[in-house]
């Protein structure tokens, strides 16, 4: 992070890929980008001439006026995603044991964001207390605890919401509510919209990316 480096810069959210209709082990992006991976990778020249020519191309595309230039950008998202894998190394930080505490939340909360939505059960399970979790998980991220497991389930709720046929109702129930009405009060709360409104969106196409 100096003002001497020249180099490209992305940035994409969700719903971008919720947009474009794409499977959904694209979304899961926490896997990609953990903190307690190292942030940066040098790169060799062939690696570097890879990745540059997939910005150049997501750049020129953006001056583009061709109807499905927002389908090409997401592809190429896509490639760059994926080449992350095949370059950048994910050697863990172990000295820092609070970004590796973050790691286990993390993998915890996939696997169990349906049936268990407290801040207590992640802790006991992570033998922390909830406040020290809170505390950490603040430090990391700028969120607290409550509030990654709510982004976490809005998250799949959207993607229900955008590429399923599904009824508020089902997905309700497919997310761990007992009721719809919580649900949706859940989801605007968050959103500042309702699932039925929230879904218009995405199918008409009206959302900005």
């Amino acid at each position: 992070w100096s003002l001497k480096n020249k180099g490209y810069m992305l940035s994409f959210n969700h719903a971008f890929f919720l947009k474009m209709n794409l499977p959904k082990p694209l979304l899961n992006l926490s896997s990609l980008f953990k903190i307690s991976r190292k942030p940066y990778q040098l790169l060799s020249e062939q690696e570097m001439r890879k990745l540059s020519l997939i910005f150049e191309d997501i750049f020129l595309e953006q001056s583009n006026n061709h109807p499905l230039k927002k389908e090409l950008i997401c592809l190429k998202t896509i490639e760059l995603i994926l080449l992350y894998h095949r370059i950048f190394k994910t050697a863990q930080i172990e000295e820092n044991p609070d970004n590796l505490l973050y790691d286990r939340f993390i993998d915890l909360l996939e696997e169990n964001y349906v049936a268990e939505k407290s801040v207590r059960f992640y802790a006991e399970k992570l033998y922390v207390h909830p406040n020290h979790l809170n505390f950490i998980i603040k430090e990391l991220t700028g969120f607290s605890a409550k509030k990654i497991i709510q982004n976490k389930i809005v998250l799949e709720a959207k993607y229900l919401l955008g590429v399923t046929e599904m009824s508020i109702k089902e997905i309700s129930f497919e997310l761990g509510f007992d009721d719809q009405n919580y649900f949706s009060r859940f989801f605007k709360n968050s959103e500042n919209m309702s699932p039925v409104v929230y879904r218009k969106i995405i199918i008409s196409g009206s959302s900005s990316i």
